[in-house]
């Protein structure tokens, strides 16, 4: 992701409810790619997108790695703005592949629509799969027949978005075949927009849960600025957690009065260290109650 891109996401998510023009969603990469847009190393792991189902017992996932070799004059050519992504880094053909067997293998992205009006949302993109498969958007079915290695299909939606996280898995179906047997998928030009909600926060009731709101700006960098609102005066514990559910740091476990409140998170944990660029979530524990929001930091 460019710092531009970057800026004009964390602007927007700090006017909060900011006029109904169409904005960059974050979280939309190409595969193959850093935060920042340049290009990973081979065999690095995709950052972005995750392998949630293989067929092959020998690359079973999560890491979706860039390929290299790839089926050279088979394969569209990797370009400076996307790579080729496999469950093993070496993809080529006829001979220096992977033996992977026949099965779908699905690669995952998310990507986070809290607070777009998500009648208003349009991605668009391209991607290319061997030997062919489908795309789906939150499990449901958005393009079939994607049967080509070697030019990009067209993706272009405008519905079936849900509000908070999203996914898109790329469902990518490899045919039986002797000895080198390469599989992966390309992902190129994905692009999401859409417009800032207008729509009010409801007032709490007493008795309601805790709210947690978006958190801005979103990417960060280097911090943020996470807010609530409570019900009724209680005990509160507001934690990070990295995307495996593990403790990063507890930034908030004390009792408070009823009303808003918000907290900064500098991208450290509970030691003081720099953590890593990537997806967080904020989790907020109140009245045997648990909210949750995601966050991005971009080094």
């Amino acid at each position: 992701m460019s710092p531009v891109r970057v800026l004009i996401i964390a602007a927007i998510f700090a006017l909060g409810a900011g006029p109904a023009h169409a904005v960059l969603i974050p979280g939309m990469y190409d595969t193959g790619i850093d935060n920042n847009g340049a290009l990973l190393v081979a065999g690095a792991t995709d950052p972005h997108y995750q392998l949630i189902a293989s067929p092959d017992p020998a690359y079973p996932g999560p890491g979706a790695v860039v390929a290299n070799p790839i089926a050279a004059g088979f394969w569209l050519a990797n370009s400076s703005g996307s790579q080729w992504i496999a469950p093993a880094m070496a993809q080529g053909y006829p001979s220096g592949g992977t033996p992977h067997p026949a099965g779908v293998y699905k690669y995952r992205l998310e990507f986070d629509l809290t607070g777009f009006d998500l009648a208003t949302v349009v991605v668009s993109g391209g991607c290319a799969m061997d030997n062919s498969g489908k795309v789906r958007l939150n499990d449901a079915l958005i393009a079939t027949n994607v049967g080509t290695y070697n030019s990009l299909t067209p993706l272009f939606f405008t519905g079936g978005f849900v509000a908070g996280v999203n996914h898109l898995d790329f469902e990518v179906t490899n045919l039986a075949g002797g000895g080198s047997n390469p599989t992966g998928v390309r992902v190129r030009g994905l692009t999401g927009s859409g417009a800032i909600s207008t729509t009010p926060v409801p007032s709490l009731e007493f008795g309601a849960r805790a709210l947690l709101l978006p958190c801005s700006p979103n990417p960060f960098n280097p911090r943020t600025t996470i807010r609530f609102e409570l019900p009724q005066s209680g005990s509160v514990q507001l934690a990070v957690f990295d995307l495996a559910g593990r403790l990063v740091r507890v930034l908030v476990e004390t009792e408070l009065d009823q009303g808003a409140h918000d907290t900064d998170w500098d991208g450290r944990d509970a030691s003081g260290r720099k953590v890593s660029s990537g997806s967080y979530v904020a989790r907020l524990h109140f009245g045997g109650k648990v909210e949750t929001v995601r966050m991005a930091l971009v080094q």
